[in-house]
């Protein structure tokens, strides 16, 4: 089988692929996701939002610098799955600053304090959530689906290597995160519950 040597322009994409949608991108969702209830702030904002803010702008600036390099080697050829699903997460994944402006908007704002989030809040929060959502988890499936991809072209060596190892510890890290994390709210949310019922045995009865 031929083996083949990564050029630096490879090497480049690989590696701001892998800090990119590797590391920040996903790191900046959980940190969101963890952190939105804490009142703890940094330079006068919410500490869950700063962190977030800079996680995914230095990891969309990688991820941006990733795929030039890319059309540098290769030019604009999608072919592959893994170049496909490349493109879109691309797309939507440089996209996400866009719709976040969109909450500025006055139909999109936060509500007043004491009043429920309008229609246009709660649309904004599907659209910005779930794309990011979509582009963290499409990024991730892509970054194990290029080591294969590469590994079947014929390219050998220290850059195969690199990338197996930091996509299982990054990767893997944040997937057991995200799993003991997400079971922690669901026991919390049911002991919320719990705790409800057992104040307010009436409205319990009621309600069922």
């Amino acid at each position: 089988k031929l083996e083949l040597t990564p050029p630096a322009l490879l090497w480049g994409h690989v590696l701001c692929m892998l800090i990119g949608w590797g590391c920040l991108l996903p790191a900046g969702v959980l940190w969101a996701r963890n952190l939105r209830k804490s009142e703890r702030k940094a330079c006068g904002s919410p500490i869950w939002f700063q962190g977030h803010w800079i996680l995914q702008s230095v990891g969309w600036l990688f991820q941006l610098i990733g795929f030039i390099f890319i059309l540098a080697l290769k030019g604009p050829v999608f072919s592959s799955p893994h170049e496909i699903l490349g493109l879109c997460v691309v797309i939507v994944g440089s996209l996400q600053p866009v719709n976040a402006q969109l909450r500025r908007l006055s139909c999109v704002g936060h509500p007043a304090p004491g009043k429920e989030k309008g229609t246009g809040r709660l649309l904004w929060e599907v659209l910005h959530k779930g794309s990011g959502y979509a582009a963290v988890i499409g990024g991730a499936i892509n970054i194990v689906l290029g080591i294969f991809y590469a590994r079947n072209i014929g390219f050998v060596g220290a850059l195969i290597t690199i990338a197996i190892v930091v996509a299982t510890l990054s990767l893997g890290s944040m997937l057991i995160f995200t799993i003991f994390t997400e079971l922690g709210h669901c026991f919390k949310k049911n002991e919320e519950k719990t705790v409800t019922d057992v104040e307010d045995p009436q409205h319990s009865c009621t309600a069922s």
